[in-house]
This record gives C-alpha cells, sequence and structure tokens, in this order.
C-alpha cells in the first residue's frame, strides 16, 4: 500500500504539471489567427497613393491639352502674320474696292471733297485720310499717309476731320467710313479701297502701285 502511494505521487504531480502547461498553452502561447493580407477593399474605395497618382496624371494631361492648343493657336497666327503686309503686326486687314466715285459732284460740295474729285478726274491716284488729331494712333497714320510717294504728281494726298465726314459724301458713299482712322485709296478707275485703322507707309505704297496700274 505504502509502494503504491510512493508511485502514484509522482504520476500526480506530472498529470497536474501537463494540465497546467496545457492550460498556458490556450491562454498564452497559442498561435493567433492570421489575417487575410489580401482582403478586398471595399467597393469605391481608393487608396491615398492611388489618388495621387490619379490626380498627377489627370494634370499632365491638362498641361499637355494646354500646350497643345497654345501650339496651334502660335502656328495658326504666325500664318496669318506672314502673309499680312510686312510692318503691320498682328493684323490683317482687307482693303477691299467700293463702288466708282462720280466726280461730277455738283457746286454744293465742300472744298476738299472737290479737290480730291478734280484729282480723281485728272487721272490721279488720291490718298484721302479721315482722321482725329486728338489720337494717336490717327497721329501715326496721318505721318504715314504724308510719307507716301507723289509719283512725280500721280499722286495726291488729302486729309479731312472725322469731324466733317459728312462734306465728303460723294466720295465716300459707296465706301463707308466707320472708323478713325481710315484711309481711301481711289485708283484711276475711280474706284477707292478702304483701310480702317494702323496702317503703315509701305503698306500704303503697295495699294497705290496697285491703283497706278488700274487703266482708267
Amino acid at each position: 500500500m505504502q509502494c503504491v502511494s510512493q508511485v502514484s505521487l509522482p504520476v500526480r504531480i506530472a498529470l497536474a504539471a501537463s494540465l497546467a502547461f496545457a492550460a498556458l498553452w490556450f491562454v498564452a502561447l497559442r498561435p493567433k489567427p492570421v489575417p487575410d493580407a489580401a482582403a478586398p477593399a471595399p467597393a469605391g474605395a481608393q487608396s491615398a497613393p492611388g489618388k495621387a497618382v490619379e490626380k498627377a496624371q489627370d494634370a499632365a494631361a491638362a498641361q499637355k491639352a494646354g500646350v497643345d492648343k497654345s501650339e496651334a493657336a502660335a502656328a495658326a497666327a504666325g500664318s496669318e502674320t506672314a502673309a499680312a503686309p510686312s510692318g503691320v503686326a498682328a493684323r490683317k486687314k482687307a482693303a477691299q474696292p467700293g463702288a466708282q466715285i462720280d466726280v461730277s459732284a455738283g457746286e454744293d460740295v465742300s472744298r476738299g471733297a472737290q479737290a480730291v474729285l478734280r484729282d480723281v478726274g485728272a487721272g490721279k491716284v488720291a490718298i484721302l485720310l479721315f482722321w482725329d488729331r486728338r489720337v494717336s494712333d490717327d497721329r501715326a497714320v496721318r505721318a504715314a499717309v504724308e510719307a507716301v510717294s507723289r509719283r512725280r504728281g500721280k499722286v495726291a494726298v488729302h486729309t479731312a476731320s472725322m469731324q466733317r465726314l459728312a462734306d465728303y459724301e460723294p466720295i465716300t458713299r459707296g465706301v463707308p467710313v466707320v472708323t478713325s482712322p481710315t484711309v481711301l485709296v481711289i485708283d484711276r478707275a475711280r474706284r477707292a479701297r478702304s483701310v480702317g485703322g494702323l496702317t503703315v507707309t509701305r503698306e500704303l505704297e503697295d495699294l497705290v502701285d496697285k491703283a497706278i496700274r488700274v487703266r482708267p
């Protein structure tokens, strides 16, 4: 009986130790479950780095579109400037001929209009400027007009204030003058070409050359 008690005690101790270790393993040493690393994000959600990349791509696309638009505009402006007369910047003017001027106006027209009509009737190319001396652009055009070559008497230059425009109705009847300054170049066939706004002597010289070559 004593032998059985001596053998049973170690067994009981080992059993108690095993139970204690099992309890410790379940409480502290048991491996924890590993969370799914590839769990899908909620629909519509996007990480911060992904949003940053998308914004950078959108900004780059917008910048490229702006550059393309600017290059296209510059190319169009360059082609238009190349087609315009030299010295006239960023402006393309169309000097269209008007109706034929009647040089047989009566004596009731102003002296200025009569002088222009006499030169046109004599087969000269007449230049008529309507301007406002108070405006710097008008004064610049006046200087450009005065610098035009008279071609040994083949060209006559006249100027008139915009306030006296109504006095030149026999001349402007077929060529409306709507802005200041405006230059009329009347050829030998008695048709006027109108140039509104800023112009330079070289452009006017080109128009005079064409007007002289016109047959009466």
